[in-house]
């Protein structure tokens, strides 16, 4: 079955049924507090699916799951708090099927086995092409809350001092968010954690602001190297923002007169001082090419594999150029969450050409 545009109305349905919303809620707003209300009136329970978790903190998602959820829970009336479960699914930006696997599997490990299920949401643009890739699920479209997006709403928090944030809240956003999230919002901003998204955004917007004289809009090239020595990994720790401490492979941008299995090359000695073995070939290649995969524009990464011969103990590193440092982990030890922008994914990508699919989280 495939997504029904057109459906039956959400009231028209039989008691019994659980609902679905699937979104990134960064912010949760007032649309969304509209679209759960309105789904609560017609299932017994939803489970909300919050997109973009476990992941490092960026302009996109600046909010983590738990900060998320407590969003939620605060915005929820104290009746309809056991009416809805949250679950956290980690992009797959290249695996449709990958991705639509974890949501099937975070929604049934939250609801009884065998539970009716129904997807709730709205076609608003392009971006909604995932609400036809659940056959076997009901479809029920919803209205859009009076246009609500939480992209603007966001921006204008990062764009916000701390000190101006209170009358952002209580003036041009008090009518976007429900009450219980502007009062988070208000704790949030003074923490650590606020001042550092705005940094990296700062750091953002004056790269965007170098490229704003092209005539067309920008696009940029990039490459990156995955070695391996055994089940370990080098990786370096970004030193400069956006992404400051972050863990990353160690790439750049392809220089004019370069081929980029060299360029890929010379940015790994550049920020490891690890060279390669002439003769050693790449194992495999992936390009990085999702649209959102960085905060700063339209970056294309190469990205190619190599694995170093087996032994004990891998060659030293150190981290040199824009790198603080260089250090070989453990496959087995990596965390997602201190990843920039999509390594962690073009990893997931690579390690099965090199002999080592499972060796990471897939989810």
């Amino acid at each position: 079955m495939t997504a029904d545009t057109s459906p039956q109305s959400p009231a028209a349905r039989p008691p019994g049924r659980h609902g679905v919303l699937i979104g990134r809620f960064q912010p949760f707003h007032q649309g969304h507090a509209f679209l759960l209300e309105r789904i609560l009136e017609t299932v017994d329970s939803v489970v909300l699916v919050v997109g973009s978790s476990y992941a490092s903190r960026s302009l996109r998602n600046p909010f983590t799951l738990d900060e998320r959820e407590a969003m939620i829970r605060a915005a929820l009336p104290a009746e309809e708090a056991g009416r809805v479960r949250v679950v956290g699914v980690a992009d797959v930006y290249y695996s449709d099927t990958a991705w639509v696997d974890a949501v099937r599997g975070a929604v049934e490990s939250a609801l009884p086995s065998g539970a009716g299920v129904c997807l709730y949401g709205h076609n608003k643009d392009a971006s909604s092409y995932y609400l036809a890739l659940f056959p076997g699920w009901d479809y029920a479209e919803l209205p859009n809350y009076r246009n609500l997006s939480a992209t603007p709403i966001r921006e204008a928090l990062l764009a916000s001092a701390p000190a101006q944030l209170p009358d952002l809240l209580d003036g041009p956003l008090r009518d976007c968010l429900p009450a219980a999230v502007r009062d988070w919002l208000r704790d949030f901003a003074a923490g650590p954690d606020f001042a550092e998204i705005q940094a990296e955004a700062a750091a953002v917007q004056r790269f965007q602001q170098a490229w704003e004289g092209s005539p067309y809009p920008p696009m940029f090239v990039t490459v990156d190297a995955l070695v391996l020595c055994g089940e370990q990994v080098l990786l370096i720790r970004r030193g400069q923002r956006p992404g400051r401490g972050l863990l990353a492979f160690p790439g750049g941008f392809l220089d004019p007169e370069e081929r980029l299995e060299a360029a890929c090359r010379r940015e790994l000695a550049e920020e490891t001082g690890l060279q390669l073995p002439p003769g050693l070939k790449p194992l495999a290649r992936f390009v990085g090419d999702h649209p959102d995969r960085s905060d700063r524009g339209r970056f294309v990464t190469h990205a190619f594999a190599y694995r170093l011969p087996d032994a004990d103990t891998p060659p030293p590193v150190a981290g040199g150029d824009d790198a603080a440092s260089a250090a070989w982990h453990a496959l087995s030890a990596l965390r997602r969450e201190e990843f920039f922008e999509d390594h962690y994914l073009i990893l997931q990508q690579l390690l099965p050409a090199c002999g080592l699919g499972d060796a990471v989280d897939g989810a």
